[in-house]
């Protein structure tokens, strides 16, 4: 992983508001399988979305950084990479309470 890279997953980890993430989870009474006091902490949510960014970040590279991205999800949060018809690559991490999608 590059340099710059390392600094995008850090710069995401720093912006994201993981403390609202928790407080709905809170309000919601979302459980994680496996966690081990019900509601998962700020600590286990910003762990799980750090291994998500970089997870997602590597299989991109591995598989030789296909046109159509990357999208690695679990409890709720989501890291996608999204590949843009200029050539523009971009990292997100989602935290989706509720979603749809149809293909059209």
């Amino acid at each position: 992983m590059t340099d710059a890279n390392i600094d995008t997953i850090a710069e995401i980890m720093d912006t994201f508001d993981f403390e609202k993430v928790q407080k709905v989870m809170s309000f919601l009474n979302w459980r994680w399988a496996g966690a081990d006091a019900g509601v998962p902490s700020i600590v286990q949510i910003r762990s799980t979305a750090h291994n998500l960014l970089t997870s997602c970040l590597e299989a991109f590279e591995q598989a030789g950084r296909p046109p159509e991205g990357m999208v690695y999800s679990t409890g709720g949060l989501t890291a996608r990479i999204e590949v843009y018809e200029d050539g523009l690559t971009e990292l997100s991490l989602l935290f989706y309470v509720d979603c749809i999608e149809r293909q059209l």
